[in-house]
């Protein structure tokens, strides 16, 4: 007897009971490619079938879900393997077809089906995708037997050991300590309640919620059972003072206590807080044996009918006397203000029971309406938007169906999709925060109207009673996040070139990759109470009054709202980041709720860096509150048209863009100290810290350097101006176009070329003290320039010639006459046999005359018996990719900077990255501006990155999130792909995939219409990158360094143990690095070893050289500082060392200049 059946018995017969609902589901039948006989089924052993168990708890998981898409592309009969009934789950019986059945007419309901696809999907894969996702995590019939069978177990259980007690107050709990369980409820807070109460079985109890309209799923794998309580426990003055909270825990404690000793009907018992209420904690039970593993029961207890009355708890009402809860002598006038939330708390228990007999009547039985439920469920799911205090629930979402239904916006007829996207749109153009929902369509003359609901709450979203409000607890920030996604679902469900489904129901927003920037608060209580009591626009009394003492929201909404009045124009969204469904066992006290407030902020890109707010005009009635808001800041200033008005100013005119992207940081910070006393040590601001990677901070600059995106376009400037000195030349063939393919041009080197010698003293830019040796240095390292690559196109002769090597000599020859034309006008420039170099305002350009039948030319290829026939050469495709394809790609790539302003500083943080993780050899510079551009071009489930942060997030997620060998990457750039492009590559991918390389790029400027299909070569569009087997896990950086504390920058400079190779995850890794020509000088061949990833890294380099340096010169050094930034193409003095010296040094890499320092000893020689 192995240990596993050993364990199964010592749990009993847990599994006995649902035996019989294991074999009525063999009975039914299940997928499987031999039918077996029914004895067999029934005489299984208890091992195989929990065996069987955990399998298909496995394939129900919700995890896999990612896994559908690939089964639905590659089964194209999804929905013919697997038909499932109208309780969404149950497998039909696998039987053979008859050849007849195969010619048949098609039935009405496929017809509909077919028609349904066309109309209404971009594809049929939508269909089936959706098909699979709803039948794979819709709760299966077997578990549903179940389920009901526990239930039966759970009544009877409850009626044999639960007995009437003998009374007790409601404010002692001893009996619940000497059991070894602690409140469920904070233990400080809200005073001491009076009243008694007494423990009775429940007189009814009811599946209600998801079960009862079959919207139950594996992601959330909850059930909900309602328990009525006896009239024995409830009495009728427990509307007040809270007595009825209290009771309801302690009714729950009390069942607790009965079924913690019961293995047979629960495994595990824990406390859970779904509407992240303090004081309305859930008694969760995971049920004993296999249905545990899926499933876990809720139980929520509901006073009796007829004990309280849905107008005692009208929101513009009273129910907390000031007396009891601040302990004072009871007064005439005690009613004190109203309390909308409690009453809201109170009430919803009231009407659960007719909420759940509305729903149950309306959709339970009409499949199409629940399966758009479920999907409604998943997409807020996917985007955590139904958790926490403020979560748009899923009886919410199931009240707005109901809703829609009853109004005749969502007929019985339509399909789920339909359902789902009129939800979502309805969602997308209403105002619940001005314009609020009512179910109640004939309310009574003691109905509260909708101005009262919005008077008190700040969405409305009235339930049928007209008594309470669904969205008590949704703020408005909350709301126009739900908003926000709506509206981007719509533009995706639209949209024919993106995938729809798994953007909407696959992939799971991350709160950090949604918003560019984001905010957290760190209070303490005492801060919490200063800013209760300072705050003129809370009423105190009346917030603890509401809240029961439990004020975090009240002043987390104020805050946010001050953030929103402050930011303005700068953001289109501010929203709080929610947390999960708080969870905590029996033993254990009910965890402290954290003090602290994280906000997103998704920025207006056009005015998030504006140096000015503007306020009011000088004499208008609204100056007094702007000045009351901003306090100090606010000065009077006069505007070029003349006006006064009040304004702040945030910064300079001279300030780089990167730092005017951190204005909203600093303006929340002045908020915070301004309005609720916070130090900026309270606050942390999450926008620059992997910014700071690409920022110089070795030198003071004259004009601040920022991030570079001013150094990139002082280099664009200097390139247009030297363009137009071009076209002014007087040449025999006219200059008919100038185009460039260097990385500057296209926003993307990490540190662009500065246009002055640097670091002598007294020009653009001087050394920082702290990187000063100690020892004065005579002289300085000359500079590094980047040369800026340009290729002239010159008008169309007839005189050219027809071999390669005199076109040669003719380009050769119009390199001289530029070039000293140029010299005449004494600009400084150098010849050499391919092009020519220009020092223009500060910068080195490397000019290039292109000719494109050149082309043609070197496709010419003589045959065997003397004819020449046309065929891709190497040379060939290599011009062809240097002066055709590259100069569009580089145009279109350059053209995403002027749409979206973060492009330039994303796509070079992102090539840092892949620099300092030795990626570059096999990820090429231009692969990776190609991922970057993909997350600008195609950013859904997400809005573009207006920052280069989140950019670089959602980089690091792509690539570790995605399946490169069933997916390939096309860039769409400037929507140049047509539909029919990327069918016909996709088809080829997959047909392919074993002969293309592990990560494959694509772009619209090297599509070929006709060749050879069943060449990969044809199929390998523009730039291709081949990154080995497993790459650097960039999730892992993610999930261990993201968390508020800060980002560990260390990550980029190739200290962390987690570089791993690009081949396996050993820590020996080697990368290649080539340097090309400087000042005429050129390194043949450097090869860099590492040995250790530590911090110490060991390297052994390699080198061959034209001059200085002998083929067999080896150096070795160690250095803790070592630093290898991309953008180094090419250093000459840095490898003139003298053979006949000896030692090691240290040395520095700077992304412009390379210095040698701290030379300890002397280089010593070592021959190979």
């Amino acid at each position: 007897m192995n240990l596993k059946t050993c364990s199964k018995k010592k749990k009993g017969n847990a599994n006995e009971k649902y035996e019989a609902a294991d074999e009525l589901e063999n009975e039914e039948g299940s997928e499987s490619e031999e039918e077996t006989d029914e004895d067999d089924e029934m005489n299984e052993s208890d091992e195989e079938e929990d065996r069987t168990e955990d399998e298909e708890e496995e394939e129900d998981g919700f995890d896999d879900i990612g896994e559908l898409v690939d089964t639905a592309e590659n089964n194209n009969d999804v929905s013919t393997k697997r038909k499932l009934d109208v309780q969404g789950g149950k497998a039909s019986k696998s039987s053979k077809t008859n050849k007849s059945d195969l010619y048949k007419a098609p039935t009405v309901e496929e017809m509909n089906t077919l028609r349904e696809a066309q109309t209404l999907y971009h594809s049929n894969l939508f269909r089936m995708q959706m098909d699979e996702l709803l039948s794979t995590i819709s709760l299966k019939a077997k578990d549903r037997i179940k389920i009901n069978q526990w239930r039966e177990d759970f009544l009877k259980f409850i009626q044999q050991k639960g007995t009437i007690s003998e009374k007790y107050e409601v404010s002692d709990t001893s009996w619940l300590l000497k059991k070894g369980l602690f409140l469920p409820v904070p233990s400080s807070g809200m005073p001491a309640t009076k009243g008694v109460f007494v423990f009775a079985p429940p007189t009814h109890l009811e599946f209600v919620g998801s079960f009862i309209t079959n919207t139950a799923n594996t992601q959330g794998k909850v059930i909900d059972l309602m328990i009525t309580l006896p009239k024995e426990c409830v009495q009728a003055g427990d509307w007040l003072n809270a007595r009825w909270i209290v009771k309801r825990w302690q009714y729950l404690s009390w069942l607790a206590l009965l079924l913690k000793d019961s293995e047979d009907l629960a495994e595990n018992l824990s406390w859970v807080l779904p509407l992240g209420e303090p004081y309305r904690p859930v008694l969760q039970i995971k049920p004993s044996g296999s249905l545990g593993k899926k499933w876990s029961i809720n139980i929520h207890p509901v006073p009796p009918e007829g004990v309280f009355q849905l107008k005692q708890f009208r929101p513009n009402k009273n129910t907390v006397r000031q007396s009891w809860f601040f302990n004072r002598e009871h007064a005439e006038d005690d009613i004190g203000p109203v309390t909308p939330h409690y009453n809201w708390l109170v009430g919803i228990d009231l009407v659960f029971r007719e909420h759940n007999n509305l729903i149950k009547e309306t959709i339970a039985e009409h499949p199409n309406l629940y399966q758009g439920i479920v999907l409604l469920k998943i997409w807020l799911g996917q985007r955590a938007l139904d958790t926490g205090y403020g979560g748009f629930s899923g009886h919410i979402i199931t009240m707005l169906v109901v809703h829609l239904l009853k109004t005749r916006k969502v007929t019985v007829q339509m399909s789920a999709y339909q359902v789902f996207r009129t939800c979502v749109l309805m969602l997308s153009k209403s105002d619940w925060t001005n314009e609020g929902t009512t179910m109640c369509l004939e309310p009574s003359d003691t109905c509260p109207s909708l101005q009262v609901f919005h008077e008190l709450y700040q969405v409305v979203f009235v339930d049928p009673s007209g008594f309470f409000n669904l969205a008590s607890t949704i703020t408005k920030a909350d709301y126009y996040r739900v908003q926000y996604e709506a509206k981007l679902a719509i533009e995706l469900l639209d949209s024919s070139s993106v995938d729809s489904f798994e953007a909407l129901f696959i992939k799971k927003l991350e709160f950090h990759e949604t918003f560019d920037q984001m905010i957290q608060i760190k209070l303490s209580q005492k801060d919490l109470n200063r800013c209760l009591s300072n705050q003129s626009s809370i009423n105190e009394e009346q917030a603890r009054l509401d809240f029961l003492g439990d004020v975090r929201s009240v002043i987390w909404e104020d805050i946010v709202k001050v953030m929103r009045e402050g930011l303005g124009d700068r953001i289109n969204l501010i929203a709080p980041l929610r947390g999960e469904n708080l969870i905590w066992p029996l033993n254990e006290p009910q965890p402290k709720q954290k003090k602290s407030l994280t906000v997103g902020l998704l920025l207006n890109p056009n005015l998030s860096a504006a140096l000015l707010t503007k306020g009011p005009i000088a004499d208008d009635p609204e100056v007094n509150s702007f000045r009351a808001f901003w306090g100090e800041k606010s000065l009077l200033r006069r505007f070029q048209d003349g006006s006064f008005h009040e304004a702040i100013l945030w910064g300079e005119p001279k300030d780089p863009l990167g730092d005017r992207r951190l204005i909203p940081g600093t303006i929340i910070k002045y908020l915070m100290k301004n309005h609720f006393k916070l130090n900026e040590e309270k606050v942390l601001y999450i926008a620059e810290q992997t910014e700071s990677l690409i920022r110089l901070t070795h030198y003071n600059f004259e004009n601040k350097y920022g991030t570079g995106e001013e150094a990139t376009v002082a280099a664009i400037q200097a390139y247009n101006s030297l363009t137009r000195k071009l076209r002014s030349i007087d040449l025999p063939l006219k200059i008919t176009s100038v185009h460039s393919t260097s990385d500057v041009l296209r926003h993307s080197r990490v540190f662009p070329p500065l246009n002055k010698a640097i670091p002598k003293p007294g020009k653009t830019c001087a050394e920082c003290k702290e990187h000063i040796n100690k020892k004065k240095r005579k002289t300085y390292t000359e500079s590094f320039n980047v040369a800026i690559e340009m290729l002239v196109f010159l008008e169309i002769s007839g005189k050219w010639p027809d071999e390669v090597e005199a076109i040669q000599a003719i380009k050769a020859e119009f390199h001289k006459q530029l070039g000293q034309q140029l010299k005449n006008d004494g600009v400084t420039i150098r010849l050499f046999p391919g092009f020519l170099q220009i020092f223009w305002e500060g910068y080195v350009f490397q000019l290039s005359i292109c000719y494109r039948r050149e082309i043609y030319l070197r496709r010419l290829v003589e045959t065997s018996s003397g004819d020449w026939k046309e065929q891709d050469t190497e040379e060939a495709i290599r011009l062809e990719t240097e002066i055709e394809i590259l100069p569009k790609v580089s145009s279109a790539l350059a053209g995403i900077q002027s749409i979206h302003p973060s492009y330039n500083g994303a796509v070079r943080l992102a090539k840092r990255w892949a620099s300092a993780q030795l990626l570059m050899p096999q990820l090429p510079p231009l692969a990776v501006e190609l991922l970057v551009a993909q997350l600008y071009l195609s950013p859904a489930p997400h809005a573009a990155p207006h920052t280069p942060h989140v950019a670089f997030l959602r980089l690091l997620q792509f690539l570790a999130k995605t399946d490169w060998k069933s997916m390939p990457v096309l860039v769409n750039l400037n929507n140049d792909f047509e539909l029919d492009d990327i069918t016909e590559l996709n088809k080829r991918f997959m047909t392919q995939r074993e002969k293309l390389p592990h990560m494959f790029v694509a772009t619209p400027y090297e599509l070929r219409r006709s060749g050879n299909s069943d060449d990969p070569a044809d199929v390998e569009k523009t730039y291709y990158s081949r990154l080995l087997a497993t790459c650097v896990n960039p999730g892992l950086w993610l999930k261990e360094v993201m968390p508020l504390s800060g980002i560990d920058t260390s990550y980029f400079m190739g200290h962390s143990t987690r570089v791993a190779s690009v081949n396996t995850m050993t820590v020996k890794f080697r990368a290649l690095l080539s340097f090309e020509r400087v000042y005429g000088a050129q390194l043949k061949h450097v090869h860099i070893y590492f040995l250790d990833v530590l911090c110490i890294i060991n390297s052994l380099m390699t080198f061959k050289c034209e001059e200085n340096i002998k083929e067999k010169d080896i150096c070795s050094f160690e250095s803790t500082q070592i630093f290898l930034p991309y953008g180094i193409k090419s250093i000459l003095n840095l490898f003139c060392i003298r053979n006949d010296t000896e030692g090691s040094f240290d040395i520095e890499y700077s992304p412009q200049w390379v210095h040698l320092r701290n030379i300890k000893n002397i280089v010593r020689r070592m021959c190979t």
